[in-house]
């Protein structure tokens, strides 16, 4: 479907008569609102990496306010909506892919407080099963960074966290969600702390029919076998033992059942109906001694489980964490910081096409470094050599640079580049799938290469930030799985080159008792095969399947005292699919958002209106996989702090 003039000047004329009535004023009234900055030169977005482990490459944080709008659904709603992060959707509330600066979906390491939860067996993450209700903080590490985040970091990374606070403190909320195609949530979270321990307790449930209507061949069809329910535990314990040792236990569990959408085609051929059960249990203990060397170990069991067709996809992985960091001030330069470690994996899979005996040993040892050479430049060197048995690592530098040219309370411009080695090794799927031995497969390597510039500015209650980041990403043995007769093997294709550039705008103005933000992104994605096997050679020197050049999104929010509207809007360029000569239109979405808040006392209650596809879109994001046109969500959120 082609996008009309008319949904885009109604968006930008939204944005346009609200903005420049002034965002700035009390900024207790809008605490829950504030904008995380983006942060380009010294943060790290994962907390296991506390000394500040990376720079020159940009970090995106999402804001608190979204997060706190969008707790009942999952980060793949967020990042479709808020970012120009490209979400590939194998139809509504279906499997959800991430790919980052055009590479693959496997090629992003997703961690949780430091843990890497990427699935072994298929080694990308399924988005639409991590619950924003779980997480306090989400960050975005767009661009390849193997040195810290290990294995299959070739695109970049995204970190999920909590951040306990150890003080005497109650607090409960409750949550209700109801909408569209039979929609509903139900969530409770508990905060308890008296100082030296501190709980986090989090419980939800969600299911929909999802029958939703959509447009085929010039008829109305109601869509079937869709259908999915989800329901999730979280539990954190963190325990101050003395003021130099700290003591977290964490634990995840989420179930999640669902019908897998047919196509458009077999929408009514029962017969083609499918379905598949997922669980995944992540168990984590973390210790952590502060002495002049910073020690901390990390123990975790993860078990990911999953039903399909009555066969059994499985994998048990045992990790250990040892690491030790130090800071040195005032030697030779101004500062180092100093974090070097090892790990250890066992991986036991219990998978219906594994041949016996493919259990694996995997291990890393890294160190980290970073130097406040002066005044305003620091400089990061990061290394990692990966261990796997069956297969060879590539050693994995990364070198970082960033220098604050002017930096005071009202203005700041930091330049920055960065430069790395990535690597991933083969799946499971990969090496062990069927009745034919893979591993001659390489470990795909990626050659990273950034540059970029943050300008910000403070005049009196009006901020702006303004982010660009240009890049080059070269990988070699990039592994796609090609038809061989009756067979689908695993191939390296020789090489694939990604392109682009990311634009940021941020601002934020408050005035007394009102505040109001606007962020624009826009992504230019190019990923072409520069060399490969037969099968791939339409595709060189074009753009890959699937993958959008161009992506842009919008965000306006407005608050005046205790209500808040928010606007979203997201482009998604064109798009080939495996035909070359195939070309899937582009397509723009809006949501819109309404909240009001009561409060009683330490007693609040919080009702909540999402509209979302606001003009009622008839598009699709993968070929032949409906989405839903024009359907709303309402919630009521009571807490207690």
């Amino acid at each position: 479907m082609n996008v009309s003039f008319r949904p885009y000047s109604l968006f930008f004329l939204i944005l346009i008569c609200f903005f420049p009535q002034g965002m700035a004023g009390n900024r207790d009234s809008l605490r829950t609102y504030e904008l995380e900055e983006v942060i380009v030169s010294a943060q790290n977005p994962d907390p296991d990496f506390e000394n500040n482990r990376f720079t020159g490459g940009s970090v995106q944080v999402a804001e608190k306010a979204l997060l706190t709008t969008l707790q009942h659904t999952s980060l793949s709603d967020y990042l479709s909506q808020n970012t120009p992060v490209f979400i590939k959707e194998s139809g509504h509330g279906m499997l959800s892919t991430v790919s980052l600066r055009g590479t693959a979906s496997s090629h992003t390491s997703v961690s949780w407080n430091g843990l890497t939860i990427n699935p072994l067996t298929m080694g990308q993450v399924d988005f639409s099963r991590l619950p924003l209700f779980f997480f306090d903080r989400v960050a975005v590490h767009p661009g390849g960074e193997s040195a810290l985040y290990g294995n299959g970091a070739i695109g970049g990374g995204i970190s999920l966290s909590s951040q306990p606070a150890f003080r005497k403190k109650f607090a409960f909320s409750l949550q209700e969600t109801a909408g569209s195609f039979g929609y509903s949530f139900t969530g409770a979270k508990i905060h308890a702390g008296n100082g030296r321990i501190q709980s986090k307790s989090a419980l939800f449930y969600n299911r929909s029919d999802n029958s939703f209507s959509f447009s085929y061949r010039d008829r109305e069809e109601k869509q079937k076998n869709a259908a999915y329910h989800n329901y999730g535990l979280l539990e954190e314990l963190d325990f101050k033992l003395n003021e130099k040792q700290h003591l977290g236990v964490k634990l995840w569990h989420t179930c999640f059942f669902r019908k897998i959408q047919p196509s458009m085609q077999n929408n009514s051929d029962a017969s083609k109906y499918e379905d598949i059960d997922d669980r995944s249990t992540r168990l984590m203990a973390d210790y952590v001694l502060y002495t002049p060397v910073t020690f901390r170990t990390k123990i975790a069991w993860i078990n990911d489980h999953q039903e399909y067709k009555e066969d059994i996809i499985a994998t048990n992985n045992f990790i250990c964490n040892v690491n030790a960091g130090k800071s040195l001030k005032d030697f030779l330069i101004r500062e180092i910081n100093l974090k070097g470690g090892a790990e250890v994996q066992y991986i036991r899979p219990e998978v219906y096409a594994y041949k016996e005996g493919v259990d694996e040993w995997r291990g890393d040892l890294f160190l980290f470094s970073r130097f406040l050479i002066l005044k305003r430049w620091d400089l990061t060197c990061n290394f990692r050599q990966g261990f796997v048995s069956g297969t060879k690592a590539p050693f994995t530098p990364s070198l970082g640079s960033s220098v604050r040219i002017i930096d005071n309370s009202r203005d700041q411009l930091i330049l920055r580049a960065n430069i790395s080695r990535n690597f991933k090794v083969p799946t499971l799927n990969d090496r062990y799938w069927g009745e034919t031995d893979n591993r001659y497969l390489k470990p795909e390597d990626g050659f990273n290469v950034e540059a970029g510039g943050h300008y910000s500015f403070t005049r009196s209650r009006y901020q702006f930030s303004l982010d660009a980041t240009a890049y080059r990403n070269d990988v070699s043995n990039w592994i796609m799985w090609m038809p061989y007769g009756n067979l689908w093997k695993p191939q390296n294709i020789d090489r694939v080159e990604t392109r682009g550039l990311e634009l940021n705008c941020k601002q934020t103005v408050t005035l007394p008792h009102s505040g109001h933000f606007l962020s624009l992104n826009y992504a230019y994605t190019h990923a072409e095969v520069k060399k490969g096997f037969q099968e791939m050679r339409p595709f060189q020197g074009k753009q890959m399947p699937l993958l959008p050049e161009h992506t842009f999104s919008a965000v306006f929010r407005s608050q005046i005292r205790q209500f808040s509207l928010s606007v979203q809007g997201s482009y998604t360029g064109k798009r080939t699919t495996a035909n070359v000569f195939d070309v899937m239109d582009a397509y723009f979405t809006a949501n819109l958002t309404a909240d009001y808040l009561f409060t009683f006392g330490k007693h609040g209650l919080k009702t909540s209106l999402n509209l979302n596809n606001l003009f009622d879109t008839d598009y699709q994001n993968t070929p032949f996989k409906a989405m839903p046109g024009r359907h709303f969500y309402f919630s009521l959120i009571y807490f207690l702090n």
